[in-house]
């Protein structure tokens, strides 16, 4: 049983990044990507930072001030 909540968890986190990944390149497709469009849309800040990494066009930090 821990092993499946275990799985599940991982299947989600996995879910997410592709989702993410996903409005990046949509995002990518009609205007310059930013981490900060992506959080406005209602995603962890820290997750789009992980996920994204260096397609990303500003640091974690840059975004958090930002917003």
């Amino acid at each position: 049983m821990k092993q499946i909540r275990e799985l599940q968890r991982l299947l989600g986190k996995k879910t997410m990044e592709v989702e993410i990944l996903r409005e990046a390149v949509e995002y990518g497709r009609t205007k310059k990507l930013t981490a900060l469009t992506i959080a406005a849309g209602g995603r962890p800040l820290k997750t789009i930072c992980e996920v994204l990494g260096g397609v990303a066009l500003e640091s974690r930090s840059q975004v958090e001030a930002a917003g």
